[in-house]
């Protein structure tokens, strides 16, 4: 997979050069406490191959689902510690950002800082992936760094909005490692081959689910939107999700392949549903034959 990456760039493309990062610090907080640093711990070869290059590194990141503004519980500055012990070197932290404080801070930096900026969903924009708010988290900076795995898919303004104001736009070490895993699995797979898909929504899988169809043997669904797929066979169930949700708005149609490449290559849901906590979601399930779930509460 021919992917430019951060790997690709030199210390002559990148000293002195204001480089923006996106990377998934999306970490389990118990108040300030991270739980898991998992994934901070990921962002830390981009950027110290970022800040031994003389770039100025510009990160951000998004925490939680924020309602409607911002929220104490989700601001970064736990993050900010943190990777100031992972780097070894202070990671200021703006409280904003876009606007006046990020670019006076942006400013102030030297060759080699790194700078995180707060929380992007603290603006609906984000998400919405709105050009201008792409354009004002872009204008601080000289090029841009992907390395969110887990929100690469998403099109929001600083994962797919930003790289039309910022070029190059390349993958981080993370992101590169994960697509070239990906591609390797998924072209040339050992088989008996499976694939575990999960999640609360289905509506933002069904490409992916319907691609692995051609390939895997066995797909096993996993996460909230198994009761989309519940329903669509039959069963009935009550389930109530931590944000509020349920299946409304969701595809209960989901994948029904013409040609299968296998016998039973089906997606399978969990013949049993189980409560969790609200950190989680959780949901109650019962069901019936048609639908391949148990009578029960887990």
């Amino acid at each position: 997979m021919a992917k430019k990456s951060v790997g690709d760039l030199s210390k002559a493309d990148l000293e002195g050069k204001v480089v923006f990062v996106r990377a998934d610090l999306n970490v389990p907080l118990d108040g300030s406490t991270i739980t898991d640093d998992t994934r901070i711990r990921a962002a830390v070869p981009t950027l110290k191959y970022l800040a031994d290059n003389g770039a100025k590194v510009v990160l951000s990141s998004h925490l939680g689902r924020p309602k409607d503004g911002p929220e104490d519980k989700f601001r970064l500055t736990p993050c900010a510690v943190r990777l100031t012990e992972l780097l070894g070197k202070e990671v200021k932290k703006t409280d904003d950002c876009i606007g006046p404080e990020v670019e006076a801070a942006v400013k102030a930096m030297s060759n080699g800082d790194v700078l995180l900026l707060e929380n992007v969903r603290f603006y609906k924009e984000e998400e919405k992936n709105d050009p201008e708010f792409a354009k004002k988290l872009a204008s601080v900076a000289d090029l841009y760094v992907n390395d969110a795995f887990g929100t690469a898919h998403r099109a929001h303004a600083s994962t797919e909005g930003v790289t039309k104001y910022l070029s190059p736009s390349v993958a981080g070490f993370l992101l590169e490692k994960e697509l070239t895993y990906l591609d390797g699995a998924v072209a040339n797979p050992k088989r008996p081959f499976a694939a575990i898909v999960g999640g609360s929504k289905v509506s933002s899988k069904i490409g992916v689910i319907e691609s692995l169809l051609q390939t895997c043997d066995k797909i096993i669904i996993g996460g909230g939107m198994i009761f989309t797929f519940y329903k669509a066979r039959g069963a009935y169930y009550y389930y109530h999700h931590y944000r509020g949700g349920g299946v409304s708005g969701e595809r209960s149609d989901p994948l029904t392949p013409q040609e299968p490449r296998t016998p039973n290559p089906h997606p399978h849901p969990p013949t049993r549903a189980g409560r969790g906590d609200e950190r989680g979601g959780g949901a109650i399930g019962w069901g019936d034959e048609r639908g391949g779930v148990t009578s029960g509460e887990g």
